[in-house]
């Protein structure tokens, strides 16, 4: 008899559907939308009943009772135990049962499984309960069902949004106390329960399961070479290594189709040799390159690399750390993945006696994982977690299935040089890994580090008859073939790149990098989230060196991409082959000529500037102006060179277009207007901008109490170009000397509390009273205190005309309290900024307004006043800049609010930008952030001041009631700002 039930209401998942025919019952779980089907075939119901009795249960509590944690036998006894179980129920109250279990004959001796084996279903059952206990998987179910809910366009940026709210929750309970709890596990050698491919013995099953659904390279070359396992599966290593041992974790783990792994992993090193046929095709597929076809240098030498810096700008502390690893197997022995508990101990014992013959800066002292009450003590675990140098137990399936955790924590050790910068992982992942790391950019110092570890250390090595196993085909074997190669990585603060994930995935995908989330290890907060591990995507077949040169080639183009978002211009990325070479006349870049157009326009297909848009919809644009030029001789050309020499990057929309004097706004409209509207959307045109600094509208209402103490700091900048004077893109060498005359005069008519001194920029020999610029020492100090700038490293502002004849007639002028800044012939004629520590932002905002005032009265006597259009308002260079060409910034400390989702739209509503704080002394986990005012055209001085204390008052407000637990509404309104 067969009963089919097909289709039930008013069930939960939780429900079982019992069927009984007689004296015979059958359950089965209920699943919506499946079928059960219950089965008497086999049972003792002869005839069909009269009647069926159906019961349907729910679940109430369950528990796994693991009986080798209850009772102990000898083998051959037997088992006579008596003990109460509890069970956790769902309604909240403990089940418990008093249970007593007798086994006989037939339960003992041979036949009953050994204890050991429950340890599968243990550390299944651990996994569970850890996810559970941390609040881990009740946050995943949440987090998808919010997915599926609100569907969003970027479900991974959502779910990036998700996760840090609720990460610094999860890391609350977590101190430095519960890190020694690592190592007390239990110390298993076997994995969860899978498909069982592979036994105990290394047994391989006669056939493959069904590996239509699985997702791994090495399933799916299996399911195009079916025959291949068959005539290797009783093939053995000289070691004795299996390729079902090799397969496991591809054949057991499923995976996803959106994420493919390699599936693979060696047992010993004769693995890639005796199984070439599975490792030649399916690690070719993951390097794309055959090992036949590369010549594999992945020999450190101990020699010192030449290494360009990274960062070579006034902010060069967004390099956070670099770091250097080299992995390494020893000959003879098998790899994690198969090595038995002795094989284990004896790579720990030679590595280790190898580490403590080190003599010099690399001798330090070795730490076994599994001996932590004696040589690891609280202190050093915390300071290892903090510095990156301690590893866990692997926690994914893949890593379980494959072995990796095999015997953990025993022989598992961690070599610290005395002086902290150099660690050796024994028996982590592969028999010993060298890893360097150290703050800063120096990524020549931890390469050179480990090449010379692993020098001495294959030299002593070499004394105990073991070696580093190597193939000439595919270098230094590593138990991961996904892992072959050198590894080095560089954390970066990409603060304005960062908050475009999608933007930096793409940028690196062309750089051949790949980026990662670096959260840190003792704060895990969500801001960290702003820090990147920058690491090549491959490594294999690379010359070290080579690998190296592209990493740092990559990190400075995205550094200088980062620092290009963080400019008024928002241009694109630099050239990368482009170089400055100080006192020019000409910019190096190719393209368009500056002085004239040529007859057609080129071809703007691939470039990604709004000028480039503006072009493309009206190319008779191009037609009218292209042999146009001012009264002063500005070219249409120089306007629009930048537009045509850089394609730019599709993800970031740059202007693309440039003045060289106040008049190119007017005589060049047709280009201008479009480009601004495109640029300044909130500006329709149909009124003129319209300018108020008055420093008596501005609010006088300040922050309450425990607002202010979260607003860290204020600046106001403020941008202008003088009248009748070429700006900086087109202005000839005289001119642009004549600029810093005349701002020089004017600086030592200011009153007595705004007088400071004029910096001309190292090199310039236009001001004679430095004739040479300022001192080293006077540039070392403006460069901390981040009141200097830097010659313009992007190709874009080449193009633009930018770094014409530097650093001549560039300089800083600075008050006597170092508060007050104003920059000559950078991008503009002038930029002037107030800075002041906490929020009393309406103070700043006077005492740049009195610089402001001063300055032109000053510059008015001499017929060159501020360049102003009545239609845009105040002109600068770049058409980003019109209007009041004012920003207003305040810097807050607003970890909690800025981690919601809502954050970002949020500071729209409030007409704000908020960028991540970077700095020398700035930590990524404060949560300080630099919120600004985000329109300039069509706005006035003090209603962008007024707007941003009150979009701040807001911020701070959200925050405080964050910080007491409550939770905000952002739904359809702004909060109003509690300001008093």
């Amino acid at each position: 008899m067969d009963i089919v039930l097909t289709h039930a209401d008013n069930l939960s998942d939780k429900s079982y559907i019992s069927i009984r025919a007689g004296d015979v019952r059958k359950q089965l779980q209920y699943k919506a939308g499946q079928e059960l089907h219950f089965d008497f075939k086999g049972a003792q119901v002869n005839t069909v009943p009269k009647y069926l009795v159906v019961d349907v249960f729910e679940k109430v509590g369950s528990a796994q009772v693991r009986i080798a944690d209850l009772a102990t036998k000898a083998d051959g006894a037997d088992l006579d135990f008596q003990s109460t179980v509890s069970i956790p129920n769902v309604g909240g109250n403990t089940i418990k049962l008093d249970m007593h279990l007798q086994t006989k004959d037939g339960c003992s001796g041979s036949n009953a499984r050994p204890v050991s084996k429950l340890s599968r279903h243990q550390a299944a059952l651990d996994a569970r309960n850890y996810l559970e206990g941390n609040g881990v998987q009740k946050m995943l179910q949440d987090m998808v069902h919010e997915v599926l809910a609100d569907r969003p366009a970027d479900p991974v940026g959502f779910m990036i949004s998700y996760l840090g709210r609720f990460q610094g929750q999860l890391h609350q309970s977590q101190d430095c106390t519960q890190v020694s709890t690592t190592f007390d596990v239990q110390k298993s050698e076997a994995v969860p329960d899978n498909q069982g491919l592979v036994d105990d013995d290394d047994d391989v099953v006669q056939s493959l399961p069904d590996l239509s659904q699985h997702h791994s390279l090495v399933a799916m070359f299996l399911r195009r070479e079916p025959a291949l396992y068959q005539r290797l599966r009783h093939v053995r290593t000289p070691l004795g290594t299996s390729l079902g041992r090799c397969i496991q974790a591809g054949v057991e783990n499923k995976g996803h189709p959106m994420i493919k792994f390699m599936g693979l992993v060696a047992g010993d090193e004769f693995c890639y040799e005796v199984f070439k046929e599975v490792f030649e095709p399916v690690l070719s597929q993951w390097y794309g390159t055959s090992a036949t076809s590369t010549v594999c240098l992945t020999t450190l030498a101990t020699s010192p690399l030449e290494v360009a810096a990274m960062d070579s700008t006034a902010a060069s502390h967004r390099v956070v750390s670099v770091e250097a690893c080299a992995s390494r197997n020893l000959t003879g022995i098998r790899m994690l993945p198969h090595a038995t508990i002795e094989e284990l101990r004896r790579v720990e014992s030679l590595v280790r006696s190898a580490c403590e013959s080190l003599q010099g800066d690399l001798s330090g002292q070795y730490l076994p994982l599994c001996n932590a009450s004696s040589d690891l003590s609280l202190e050093l675990v915390c300071e290892l977690t903090s510095l990156g140098l301690l590893f866990y137990e692997p926690d994914s399936l893949l890593s379980r299935v494959a072995g990796f955790n095999r015997h953990w924590p025993e022989a598992r050790g961690i070599f610290l040089t005395n002086d902290k910068l150099t660690a050796v992982w024994v028996n982590e992942g592969d028999h010993l890994k060298i890893t360097s790391k150290r703050q800063g950019q120096d990524l020549s110092a931890v390469v050179h580090r480990v090449a010379c570890m692993e020098s001495q250390l294959r030299q002593v090595l070499r004394r105990s008859n073991v070696d580093f196993a190597v193939s000439e085909s595919w270098g230094y074997l590593t138990a991961d073939p996904s892992n072959l190669g050198v590894e080095a990585s560089a954390t970066l603060q990409l603060p304005c790149l960062g908050d475009q994930e999608s933007t930096l995935k793409s940028r690196c995908k062309e750089l051949g990098l790949n980026p990662q989330v670096r959260v840190s290890a003792s704060a895990g907060k969500a801001e960290a989230q702003l820090s990147w591990n920058i690491r090549c995507r491959s490594t294999f077949g690379k010359a070290y060196s080579a690998h190296i040169e592209n990493l740092v080639s990559g990190c400075q183009q995205l550094l200088a991409l980062d620092s290009i978002l963080h400019s008024d211009m928002r241009v694109d990325e630099p050239d990368q082959s482009h170089a400055h070479s100080g006192m020019s006349a000409i910019v190096p870049c190719s393209g368009v000529p500056s002085d004239v157009c040529p007859d057609q326009m080129p071809d703007l297909s691939q470039n990604h500037s709004l000028a480039a848009q503006v072009m493309r919809s009206d190319p008779s644009i191009y037609a009218r102006l292209r042999a146009a030029h001012t009264s002063s001789g500005t070219s249409f050309a120089s306007c629009v060179k930048t537009c045509f020499d850089n394609k730019g990057h599709p993800m970031i929309k740059t202007v693309g277009l440039v003045a060289g004097d106040e008049s190119c706004y007017d005589v060049f409209r047709d280009m201008f207007d479009p480009v601004i509207r495109l640029r300044h959307p909130q500006f329709d045109g149909s009124t003129d901008h319209f300018s108020e600094m008055d420093l008596e509208q501005v609010s006088d209402t300040l922050l309450d109490r425990s607002a202010a103490d979260r607003a860290v700091s204020v600046c106001v900048r403020i941008s202008r170009n003088l009248r009748d004077l070429r700006m900086p893109p087109a202005c000839s060498l005289e001119q642009r000397r004549e600029v810093e005359t005349l701002v020089a005069q004017a600086l030592t008519t200011l009153p007595d509390d705004l007088q400071g001194k004029y910096y001309p920029l190292v090199g310039s020999t236009s001001h004679p009273p430095l004739p040479n610029g300022m001192s080293e020492a006077e540039e070392h100090q403006l460069r901390d205190e981040q009141l200097l700038f830097d010659e313009p490293d992007s190709h874009v502002l080449s193009a633009a005309g930018f770094c014409r004849d530097w650093p001549d007639a560039r300089g800083v002028f600075v008050d006597a309290m170092h508060t007050t800044v104003m920059w000559v012939n950078e991008v503009d004629h002038i930029r002037m900024a107030v800075m002041q520590s906490g929020g009393d932002l309406k103070s700043a905002y006077g005492r740049l307004c009195k610089l402001h005032d001063g300055l032109e009265a000053s510059l008015e006597t001499t017929g060159h006043g501020y360049a102003r259009s009545a239609r845009l308002g105040y002109l600068g260079s770049c058409p980003s800049r019109l209007g009041t060409c004012l920003d207003v910034c305040m810097t807050l400390r607003i970890p909690l609010v800025s981690r919601l989702p809502e954050f970002r739209a949020l500071c729209r509503k409030l007409k704000l930008q908020a960028h991540m704080a970077i700095g020398p002394h700035v930590s990524t986990q404060e949560g300080i952030w630099e919120v600004m005012s985000s329109e300039r055209l069509g706005t006035t001085e003090v209603s962008q001041v007024n707007g941003v204390m009150a979009g701040c008052g807001v911020l701070l407000d959200c925050e405080d009631r964050l910080d007491r637990g409550e939770t905000i509404d952002f739904e359809g309104r702004v909060p109003t700002p509690p300001l008093a």
